[in-house]
């Protein structure tokens, strides 16, 4: 049978059985009779499906806010302020719950949950005071990120960005510490209840942006940003509520640097370094835009708020469900179960996305207009981010196979291939960005992202075969190996 067929089949059975996890997701391990790519599968699909509502909420907030306040300087002030103070996350928790994450797996299974605990209690001892520090710094260095990361914007547009990144700092420092029990959520399989969290933002920008009084853009986007503020606060009290009825304690204590915390905070370091640069990717896009002039930021954040949430559901379902099942298959050493299911994932994947590129290429400008086109945001507002978005789309199977990729070689702990990934697309990057924007201003911006994405895709996938042909050798012949060298 080809292998699409054989896609296409497994496909069609996998997604007969996708609400089974909607209907027993308090019951982990009650799906140990299906076979691995059934699981991940239908796992992906329904953290997607309930991931959805979130993202119906977010498109919801995106498109009251771009009928009140458009896409003027207001917006490219927000725009830099949650980008430049999301980065601190970026950068720490996610790198320290992906390495927290399969330690703390291994460690519930073989010590029971007291030396869970204690390993989740060390996580916390160092990481929330670091989280804290940064916030910090943040507040008190806020001018100067801003102006070294947007020069063009004047001193009145300066002064409005380091006031909303200092009101969103309190919610994005408590988002950090919800992240972290997100991942302990995730890591007992309460994968829906994780996904029905982040609904709480934009519900709330959306109750306050429609409440009376919204005068003008600066007043508007002053309640855009508490708002953002109190939902990030509400969703971390609420996965830390979950947490804590699971039977973790919130609070952090050191109990010395034991060989588990110690592999944490070893893999951390990769991950921070890979998370720095891969973070630093969005951060040369937003101040390729902020050069080529006024708008240009908040045209460019509009062009990937559809693509954004559709491949958030699709990449982080698939990378969250995909990283415990094939770190099951590597443990047990079960290689050829590990290159089937990632050759069917990858014709899956390939086959998944093509539609939806088709669709977003035909169709952006009807699908922007109706999500954006009244009020401030004009229709030639319309025609630039359309066209944006198009190009946008053409990255959509680049990004979801890395994502896979990636969570296959987390689970191999091969964090110094994706640290080299992730470097060399950050010097392709800034290489491209700088080339493209200079011809053909803010359209190159996204032809330099589909060619990073592209590229480091190839490379991912490249390290993942090198890395699995060597880790699946016999032991004399990975000893002769290192002997003679790679």
């Amino acid at each position: 049978m080809p292998p699409e067929a054989e896609t296409a089949n497994y496909l069609m059975e996998s997604i007969k059985r996708s609400l089974l996890p909607l209907l027993a997701w308090w019951r982990p391990g009650g799906q140990t009779r299906r076979g691995v790519g059934s699981r991940i599968l239908s796992g992906t699909l329904a953290l997607g499906l309930v991931s959805c509502l979130a993202k119906i909420f977010a498109m919801g907030r995106d498109t009251l806010v771009a009928k009140t306040l458009g896409v003027g300087d207001s917006m490219d002030a927000f725009a830099v302020a949650l980008g430049l103070g999301t980065f601190a996350i970026s950068l720490l928790m996610s790198s320290l719950n992906y390495a927290l994450v399969p330690t703390l797996v291994g460690v519930r299974e073989s010590d029971g949950r007291a030396g869970a605990q204690r390993l989740l209690s060390n996580a916390l001892a160092i990481g929330l005071p670091v989280l804290l520090v940064v916030g910090v710094i943040n507040a008190f260095a806020a001018d100067t990120m801003i102006h070294i990361l947007a020069p063009a914007f004047d001193p009145k547009k300066l002064a409005l960005t380091s006031f909303l990144l200092c009101t969103l700092l309190p919610g994005i420092v408590a988002s950090g510490f919800g992240s972290t029990c997100a991942a302990v959520l995730n890591s007992e399989k309460r994968f829906v209840l994780v996904g029905l969290v982040p609904a709480f933002t934009p519900f709330l920008a959306m109750v306050l942006l429609l409440a009376p009084g919204l005068t003008d853009p600066t007043n508007g986007v002053t309640r855009l940003a508490g708002a953002t503020c109190m939902g990030l606060l509400c969703e971390a009290a609420l996965v830390a509520l979950l947490m804590r009825r699971l039977g973790y304690s919130l609070m952090p204590k050191w109990s010395g640097l034991d060989a588990a915390t110690r592999t944490v905070f070893v893999q951390m370091s990769y991950r921070c370094l890979a998370a720095l640069l891969m973070s630093a990717m969005a951060l040369v896009e937003q101040a390729t835009a902020a050069r080529l002039g006024p708008g240009n930021v908040a045209m460019l954040s509009y062009s990937n708020k559809v693509l954004s949430a559709l491949l958030g559901i699709a990449g982080v379902s698939l990378l969250t469900v995909t990283l415990p099942h094939f770190a099951e298959l590597i443990a047990a050493g079960d290689w050829v179960a590990v290159r089937r299911t990632i050759r069917r994932y990858t014709w899956l994947i390939i086959l998944g996305t093509l539609p939806l590129v088709a669709f977003l290429g035909f169709f952006s400008e009807p699908v922007v207009r109706l999500l954006f086109e009244r009020g401030s945001f004009t229709h030639s507002a319309t025609l630039m981010v359309s066209s944006m978005q198009s190009l946008y789309a053409l990255q959509v199977p680049f990004y979801i196979l890395g994502s896979f990729y990636s969570a296959v070689l987390l689970s191999l702990n091969a964090n110094a291939a994706m640290l080299i990934g992730n470097l060399l697309n950050l010097v392709l990057c800034g290489g491209l960005n700088f080339f493209f924007a200079r011809r053909f201003g803010l359209a190159g911006v996204a032809c330099a992202s589909v060619l990073v994405y592209s590229s480091g895709t190839l490379f991912l996938r490249l390290a993942l075969m090198h890395r699995i042909k060597k880790a699946s050798l016999p032991p004399a012949s990975r000893e002769a190996l290192i002997v003679r060298g790679p």
